[in-house]
């Protein structure tokens, strides 16, 4: 869940909700849809995403383990609500994979084209981050990232966006791992937030 402070003193949470389904050995089902708050609107759930991650390498020379990540999100929100963006959404992102010792490295390419008016949402925008994740001691671990949205046009463009994320992360059980940190802002609109967040693996859902 992320807690965002605007520097108008507005606020806002959202809670993405994800579940990733293995279908293969190198893809997997990813559904996910938010939970919207902020100041005048109830809770509401917002746009839903679908996508299949592909694995299509591993270790290679220079990309090292390598998935392509595309999806479709639907109009399912309320966008007077502020809940969705009323347009479909197709979306693509490029991920290389590698680790060195006990850090792992994640880089990340995204690209979206909308499809509907572009009064809510900008009809294209692009993303990057690059994060590391690593082992302290015992089941306690941390996270940071740098990432970015560069700058947009259309009725919805906005400014370029660079910011981080850092925090501990700790493995309560093999099956369930909890995070929690600060979201800083360096360049842009990005609002400084705080995240707190869990995974649970719910097991093989078929032998």
């Amino acid at each position: 869940m992320e807690f965002d402070r605007y520097p108008d003193h507005a606020h806002g949470e959202t809670a993405p909700l994800t579940a990733k389904i293995g279908m293969t050995r190198h893809t997997q089902l990813e559904v996910q849809t938010p939970i919207v708050h902020s100041a005048g609107l109830h809770a509401a759930a917002g746009d839903l995403l679908v996508g299949v991650k592909w694995r299509a390498l591993e270790n290679a020379p220079v990309v090292a383990n390598f998935a392509v990540f595309p999806t479709v999100k639907f109009p399912t929100g309320s966008t007077p609500d502020g809940a969705g963006t009323g347009t479909t959404d197709l979306g693509i992102v490029l991920i290389s994979s590698r680790e060195f010792g006990d850090v792992s490295l994640d880089v990340n390419v995204g690209l979206v084209y909308r499809i509907g008016h572009d009064d809510v949402a900008p009809r294209e925008s692009r993303m990057w981050a690059i994060s590391f994740e690593g082992s302290l001691r015992g089941p306690v671990g941390w996270a940071a990232e740098l990432y970015g949205f560069p700058h947009t046009s259309g009725p919805a463009g906005g400014e370029s966006v660079v910011a981080t994320l850092f925090g501990p992360t700790m493995k309560i059980r093999g099956w369930l791992v909890i995070d929690a940190g600060l979201i800083v802002p360096l360049t842009g609109p990005q609002p400084n937030a705080l995240y707190a967040g869990g995974v649970y693996n719910i097991g093989r859902v078929a032998p």
